[in-house]
């Protein structure tokens, strides 16, 4: 890999988590005028968009356990041919630790990056859960 692909990689990767934070941001502003302009321009109630995020939220949970599990696969089966590259029985040691690391990388990466969604969702139900209490109360 060059230097440039390893560039572009680290950006994409910067892209993707700063979009979650984009978005925390974005939902801690949530108030009651979002709420009807939200309810405006799609028609139907906000309680549609919580039950949507409530399967969102399902869906997340599921996909971050399974990168956890396949955090652990990689690491796992990293370990053998990392000893062996180390203990000199292996021809290109260089090249099989820095495959395996980055490939335990990039399993870690798209685990947090989920990880970081389920959150996020969770955040915004709580969000939409709060004003939906608001919005009954008056």
């Amino acid at each position: 890999m060059s230097v440039g692909e390893l560039v572009g990689i680290a950006l994409v990767w910067l892209a993707s988590f700063s979009s979650l934070a984009i978005m925390y941001g974005r939902a801690s502003r949530w108030d009651q005028a979002w709420k009807q302009r939200w309810e405006q321009r799609h028609g139907t109630s906000l309680e549609t968009f919580r039950q949507k995020k409530q399967q969102m939220l399902k869906v997340l949970t599921v996909i971050r356990w399974v990168m956890l599990a396949l955090v652990f696969m990689s690491v796992g089966a990293s370990v053998g041919p990392i000893i062996s590259a180390i203990n000199g029985l292996l021809r290109e040691p260089t090249l099989i630790i820095v495959g395996y690391a980055f490939l335990n990388l990039l399993t870690l990466l798209l685990f947090g990056f989920f990880a970081g969604g389920a959150r996020l969702t969770k955040y915004e139900l709580q969000r939409i859960d709060e004003l939906l209490r608001t919005s009954s109360r008056q």
